[in-house]
């Protein structure tokens, strides 16, 4: 009992005390003491965590001194007497049996004894792991091996599962039944009732859906109190295995190259290599180009292990070569002999964009009629599909030899997301599935309206999203595929509270029932803490694909926020039915990131629910800090919102402000950690000019001339006094030149050019000006007009890539005349140029605020 705290220790005193009648008076003494103790601990204990009470994991044996035990009652007069562990249990069987005595604790202040190590009673015994019976194990059999079963007979309990990971499960789900929930990862999250007696458990046999159950998780928490440079914690990585696998989830990973071993004592969870591996995790050129460039792609002619397009990938590798498939066996076999909880190694393309082999027996793997070598300039194009998989299918039947049960890992996406034309996909090779735009958020994945086509906006036509979707996805089915699901969930806000429970759910069980998919690893980048109630939602539909999204929600309100449980499921479910009836799809450029799904009625609606759930808990810090993380997810949601409305005003202005800053002040006053991109945007407040289009003059031209200046010479040789020739092509300006085929991959500098003439009638109100009116453009800028220099936007690209500005034109500009205007814009990396609409219009030329900071103007010439 040395490592034992005081609660426990008082526990073996009263224990002693039962024991020792012979001493009267020394008796009563003790007795005295213990109350007296017992009356402190009362006070004690309600200040606090319950987790303190009892000793710590001691990862390193397993091993406890004995414990000081009792019976544990149930509802019906029978109780706890013992457990029992295998013979030579397991590390995961010991902490299985830790896990089960701890909450049982926690629950009751009792604590059942492990028969062997504590002192045990009648009663009920509780079998746990491999000292199951084998008649109980055997109902086991031919289910996937995280399946376990909860079995209760006469004085028999039997929790046990096919491995130690599930054994774990068996435990979690008895205690479960008895009310015990972990919300969110940590103290915070974690739900225990307080019970005299402990309810009878359901017996049932649990398996499945999915294999592999995992997110992503940004490691990273900031501070509040300003941006980045306030600093960061990284996240308790225990906390989030604890949560993972009490949830019934089995894999964690960091935007790393491996998902994380959850540890021996957790049953490890699901361990694979992930990721673009072409010449990164295979072959990396700094290491083998030089004796071996024959395993790095053709290109015009010769080996080229860096692609020159920016961001300069490495290019994909010859995977026709015989010594290139030949190293990746041994790579592969090395690895999976060295780490052999790993069960899955990638052999996954590039990312884009980057040069495939133009070499002839590389072209013989592709499908008639596709020829690489045509797209070479730009670095874009699909269905490359059937080489890759060629490579991933030999790898992966000569490892099986070895290895039956470990996989080979290849994504679709990109240049291989089109299923094979050729190829069938091997038994011993998954197919990760990644498409980074649903169809609409309200709208089944199988619903064949031809008219749900969503226009983002950088396609030239609308697309139906969720048709394209179940045609790439039945062409993998018909190669033979098991697939992998590599979900995105929103990576330029993570901090917002996400409601995408319906999608999640719809896409989640119809491809596990149509399509073959057993595995769900992608990039959730999200914080659990705040999208609460959508990873709940996620962990128990990943497990069970039946199950009703709604029954998750009421019954996380009902254990995590108790007295206000009916006022935070309404508001969850009044977010639910906004993008059930949601239309905002239809609209041009739709993104789900742009949170227009919610109307903004209904945003102030649900502020106004929180609010008074607020109230009502205040005076209990655990609660208040619940639906805190609920307020300050819906005050960044709703500040993303009214910056993406499509009609700004002075009312969505007033909106925009008064949700930024409170979920600045939420952030402060609870000390919310957030993720990076978050803390960015909630740095400095920002809201856009507000249009009037009443005050619009000229709807400027999509398609403007272009000009590439790689060695920025056209300052110096006033391109802006010439005007255009046929060196000069056409462009779009609803999006970035590094997209289109005039600047694919380009970065430096480049000019546009357009001309225009005013409308006869237009008329310029006293007090008003004409300005030049930015949508947005992606790089540093300088602006002329008929030859001279009107402006500048000089202001920190990261800033200003996605905000609009104005300059204003000359006052004494002629109405009658034709002009020419030129825009230079300077950009060195990413995504590059002018990318939304560009405007002239009649503007109050009081409003300075209007005109960024940074913003220069002026008839300076160069």
């Amino acid at each position: 009992m040395d490592n034992c705290r005081f609660p426990y220790s008082l526990q073996a005193g009263l224990s002693n005390f039962r024991k020792d009648g012979k001493n009267l008076m020394a008796n009563i003494r003790k007795l005295k003491v213990v109350l007296f103790i017992a009356a402190l601990l009362s006070v004690w204990s309600l200040a606090q965590s319950q987790a303190d009470e009892f000793p710590k994991w001691p990862v390193e044996s397993g091993d406890f001194s004995t414990f000081s035990t009792s019976p544990v009652p149930f509802e019906d007069g029978n109780c706890i007497g013992s457990l029992i562990l295998p013979d030579n249990p397991t590390l995961a069987e010991q902490f299985a049996c830790y896990e089960l005595q701890r909450y049982i604790f926690k629950m009751t202040g009792l604590i059942p004894g492990l028969k062997g190590r504590d002192k045990t009673y009648d009663g009920r015994v509780i079998y746990i792991g491999r000292a199951a019976d084998q008649e109980q194990l055997k109902k086991l059999k031919g289910l996937p091996d995280d399946s376990y079963i909860i079995r209760s007979q006469e004085n028999k309990i039997t929790l046990a599962g096919k491995t130690d990971e599930s054994t774990l499960y068996a435990i979690y789900d008895f205690l479960s039944q008895q009310g015990i929930r972990w919300v969110i990862p940590g103290d915070l999250g974690e739900i225990v009732p307080q019970r005299k007696t402990l309810i009878a458990c359901k017996s049932r046999v649990e398996s499945p859906d999915y294999d592999c159950r995992g997110f992503m998780v940004m490691g990273q928490d900031f501070f509040p109190g300003g941006g980045e440079e306030r600093g960061w914690a990284p996240i308790n990585m225990d906390d989030y295995f604890d949560w993972f696998l009490r949830n019934r989830l089995n894999a964690i990973w960091l935007a790393e190259d491996k998902s994380y071993d959850f540890g021996a004592h957790r049953g490890h969870g699901w361990v694979q290599i992930l990721g673009h591996s072409y010449g990164g995790t295979i072959a990396p050129h700094q290491k083998y180009f030089k004796d071996h460039p024959e395993w790095y792609a053709l290109v015009n002619g010769k080996r080229v292990p860096v692609c020159t397009l920016p961001p300069m990938f490495v290019n994909q590798l010859c995977v026709s070569n015989k010594g290139l498939r030949d190293y990746t066996v041994n790579l592969v076999l090395d690895y999976f002999k060295n780490n052999p909880q790993t069960r899955a190694f990638p052999l996954s393309p590039m990312d884009g964009p980057s040069f495939w082999c133009e070499c002839e027996d590389c072209k013989k793997l592709d499908p008639p009629g596709l020829d690489w070598s045509k797209n070479s300039t730009e670095g874009n194009i699909s269905g490359m599909t059937d080489r890759a998989l060629n490579y991933a299918n030999e790898v992966a039947e000569r490892v099986s030899k070895v290895y039956p049960d470990k996989f080979i890992e290849m994504y679709a996406y990109g240049y291989t997301r089109q299923s094979p034309v050729k190829e069938k996909v091997h038994k011993n090779v998954f197919i990760k599935y990644a498409n980074m735009l649903p169809g609409p958020l309200g709208r089944s994945i199988l619903d064949k309206d031809e008219t749900l086509k969503i226009s983002e906006a950088y396609w030239d036509e609308p697309k139906n999203v969720w048709k394209e979707w179940r045609e790439q996805l039945q062409g993998w089915k018909d190669a033979g595929a098991t697939l992998a699901w590599y979900n995105y969930l929103e990576w330029d806000h993570p901090d917002v509270t996400l409601f995408w429970f319906y999608n999640t759910t719809d896409v989640l069980k119809t491809l596990n029932r149509q399509y073959n998919c057993k595995i769900l690893l992608g990039e959730t980048e999200n914080n659990i803490m705040v999208s609460t109630m959508l990873y709940n939602v996620l962990a128990r539909t990943v497990w069970d694909v039946n199950t009703d999204y709604k029954e998750v929600i009421r019954d996380v309100c009902n254990k995590f926020y108790g007295p206000v449980a009916d006022e935070m499921y309404n508001y969850n479910m009044l977010m639910d039915g906004e993008i059930l009836k949601s239309t905002a799809w239809k609209e041009k450029g739709w993104h789900p990131h742009q949170h227009l799904d919610i109307s903004l009625s209904a945003l102030e609606q649900g502020q106004k629910m929180l609010e008074d759930a607020a109230a009502k808990v205040e005076d209990d810090n655990n609660l208040a800090k619940r639906v805190a993380y609920a307020r300050f997810g819906h005050a960044y949601l709703t500040y993303v919102h009214t910056l993406n409305e499509k009609v700004k005003t002075k009312e969505t202005e007033r909106i925009a402000r008064l949700a930024f800053d409170r979920a600045n002040s939420l952030r402060s006053k609870y000390n919310i950690m957030i993720k990076l991109p978050s803390v960015q945007q909630l740095k400095t407040f920002y809201y856009p000019p507000i249009i009037d289009e009443e005050s619009v003059v000229i709807e400027l031209p999509d398609l403007w001339d272009f000009k590439k200046d790689p060695t920025d010479t056209g300052i110096r040789d006033k391109w802006f006094e010439k005007g255009v020739d046929d060196s000069w092509v056409k462009i779009s300006t609803s999006r970035d030149w590094t997209s289109q085929a005039p600047g694919s991959g380009y970065h430096g500098v480049a000019w546009y050019h357009v001309s225009f003439d005013f409308p006869t009638n237009v008329k310029i109100n006293a007090g008003s000006g004409l300005y030049l009116y930015f949508g947005a453009v992606d790089g540093l800028v300088d602006v002329c007009l008929d030859g001279v220099k009107i402006g500048e936007q000089k202001e920190s690209v990261g800033a200003m890539w996605d905000k609009p500005f104005s300059l204003p034109l000359p006052s004494d500009i002629d109405l009658k005349s034709t002009h020419h205007l030129m825009v230079r814009v300077a950009k060195d990396d990413a995504a590059a140029g002018i990318w939304k609409q560009v405007r002239i219009m009649a503007m109050d030329v009081s409003k300075e605020k209007d005109k960024p900071a940074s913003t220069q103007q002026g008839r300076t010439n160069w």
